[in-house]
């Protein structure tokens, strides 16, 4: 993690790939977890707000708050992971100082607020809903994005 700490600019080929190796990683894993929530939750808003409240007409029982809460703890602490990692490679590596905190405020806000709105969408319902699948498929491809621009730059 020296490229992190130290002021040099240049890195080594080794480096390059590492780093590189981590943020292909770290795309692939941004895919799968859409993937998996799609699995747990659902694909569909009305598959997701059955998922999560139930429905009486197909016998679906109302998801566990204590299940939830598990699913919100791990997504937290995945996201976290995620931003950190994608926040420190974007601060070394973009150029432009504006750029870098426009785009570690998004990663952070989005990245930390999604799993509390889903959550929040326990509670709240609909609406809360609909701004937590917009979030997570917003963020998720952000960072996607993200990382493959930061792969590229890596890479130069």
């Amino acid at each position: 993690m020296r490229f992190l700490v130290t002021k040099e600019k240049e890195m080594r080929p080794l480096l390059r790939f590492l780093i590189s190796g981590v943020l292909a990683a770290l795309a692939l894993y941004l895919l799968l977890d859409i993937l998996s929530h799609a699995l747990f939750l659902g694909i569909y808003p009305d598959m997701v707000y059955d998922t999560l409240y139930g429905n009486e007409e197909r016998f679906i029982e109302p998801m566990p708050l204590g299940t939830l809460l598990l699913q919100v703890h791990i997504d937290w602490f995945m996201t976290l992971f995620a931003v950190l990692i994608l926040s420190a490679i974007t601060v070394r590596v973009m150029e432009h100082k504006r750029d870098k905190r426009i785009i570690v405020h998004m990663l952070g806000i989005g990245g930390l607020l999604t799993p509390m709105l889903l959550l929040g969408a326990y509670f709240v319902h609909t609406v809360v809903l609909s701004l937590w699948m917009g979030l997570f498929i917003g963020w998720h491809l952000f960072a996607f994005v993200l990382s493959l621009i930061l792969i590229g730059r890596t890479l130069r």
